[in-house]
């Protein structure tokens, strides 16, 4: 099997945490994931392919950039991100597109093979939420988290967005796969599964998700205009996918409510913050990580009763006095009174690290330049790669429209790396392009 494809299938499972010290399982499983697949890549004689383009510029300029801004922030200069950030962590991550590019441009055969692993990459993912949804909870979080508050859809896929945003990745590529299918068999068997993917997006609960795919494929039918022939045998996929998210959103979930009780979650609060710590340093930004510290800067909670709001605790104690402190270090609650005879004092540090929008985050830590640059360079590539494989470009979009109201998942991103390496690729297969 190519390494390409054995890592989209194992990632999935690198990304549960097993007990609640999940977190450790979590970051070993990943990294050697990604060193199975780094010595199976060279092994296979596959570093040959490497190859250097102008659109690669791009990249460099994303290294300087952040390398600049953090080392004039006084950011250490090994300082890690989880997603986008840090000057190490994107060479990383950009030596991981340029391998995923030159599998592609390698193996002639690799595209047809990875519309046709499609069900592989869901499955894990796919029976952990379904599990999650319809088990007992107590068994369930015993199993998985060792914590029954974890036992919800999403939790052990790092969270409801990691799950939802994976998905939004991947339908796209599933209704090109049952529309690539020649066996009837396999159509039906592809379309239960993608009855239960859309049951799940809908169970998972995240309007960014719902939003991003949906404008995706309008964009795609705008942009590309397939003809009526090409769209028709979508039609029924399509049509299957849509229930399936309808039996989701019917059934019971007593998270719901709290869910959608509020139309943005405090994100328009973050990104009036975010706004006022770029207009202050438009060019270098704060620097990796610098969106907590422009947090506890102007998040003016002192005159601003809607900061207030925000950060005190929404559920309360009423036998208990939460109020805010702040130090040089950061912002606080402070919570106590008498609980019987014990008298209760806690001071608890709130963690703002970030603004719940991808472009506003990369702005406030590198400035206004660095979201410009990422986006031009992944608009390029889709542009040019605009007669082929238009599932992948719906998906890559889905992401970008997903982001201005979330942020990258370590889960999504490096399968969406594969994607855009893809799309990048110099090898044009164009009798497997689906529509």
């Amino acid at each position: 099997m190519n390494p390409l494809l054995a890592f989209l299938i194992l990632f999935p499972v690198a990304m549960l945490p097993i007990r609640s010290d999940g977190v450790v399982v979590f970051l070993y499983a990943k990294l050697l994931t990604l060193t199975a697949f780094v010595l199976l890549f060279v092994l296979r004689g596959q570093y040959r392919a490497i190859s250097l383009r102008r659109s690669d510029l791009w990249i460099g300029v994303l290294v300087v950039l952040a390398s600049v801004s953090d080392a004039v922030n006084g950011v250490p200069l090994l300082a890690l991100g989880g997603r986008l950030e840090g000057p190490v962590t994107l060479v990383l991550l950009f030596a991981w597109y340029l391998m995923a590019r030159a599998s592609f441009e390698s193996d002639p055969n690799l595209v047809v093979t990875f519309r046709q692993f499609w069900p592989a990459y869901v499955f894990i993912p796919l029976v952990i939420a379904l599990l999650q949804y319809f088990s007992p909870a107590s068994v369930l979080a015993t199993l998985l988290s060792g914590d029954a508050a974890d036992a919800q859809p999403g939790s052990t896929f790092g969270n409801r967005g990691s799950l939802a945003s994976f998905l939004m990745v991947m339908i796209p590529i599933g209704l090109a796969s049952i529309r690539g299918s020649a066996k009837p068999r396999d159509r039906r068997w592809l379309a239960v599964l993608l009855l239960l993917v859309g049951l799940v997006f809908a169970v998972a609960q995240t309007r960014a998700a719902w939003l991003g795919l949906g404008l995706a494929g309008l964009i795609g039918l705008i942009w590309f205009r397939p003809s009526l022939s090409k769209l028709k045998p979508l039609f029924w996929p399509a049509v299957i996918l849509v229930a399936g998210f309808g039996i989701g959103l019917a059934l019971p979930n007593p998270d719901r409510t709290r869910h959608f009780e509020s139309p943005d979650s405090g994100r328009v609060l973050l990104w009036t913050i975010a706004v006022r710590a770029i207009e202050s340093r438009p060019l270098l930004g704060w620097g990796t990580g610098g969106f907590k510290r422009a947090f506890d800067r102007y998040a003016d909670w002192q005159n601003d009763p809607k900061v207030r709001a925000y950060l005190i605790p929404k559920i309360r104690d009423p036998r208990l006095s939460y109020t805010l402190e702040q130090d040089t270090a950061g912002i606080y609650v402070v919570t106590k009174g008498s609980l019987g005879p014990v008298d209760f004092f806690n001071k608890q540090q709130i963690v703002n690290d970030k603004a719940h929008n991808e472009y506003l985050d990369m702005a406030v830590q590198y400035g206004l330049v660095y979201p410009a640059a990422w986006l031009a360079w992944i608009l390029i590539i889709i542009w040019r790669s605009r007669s082929r494989y238009l599932e992948v470009g719906v998906s890559v979009v889905a992401l970008l429209i997903f982001n201005v109201f979330w942020m990258n998942s370590v889960t999504v991103l490096p399968i969406v790396m594969i994607l855009v390496a893809l799309l990048s690729a110099r090898r044009d297969i164009r009798s497997t392009n689906p529509v």
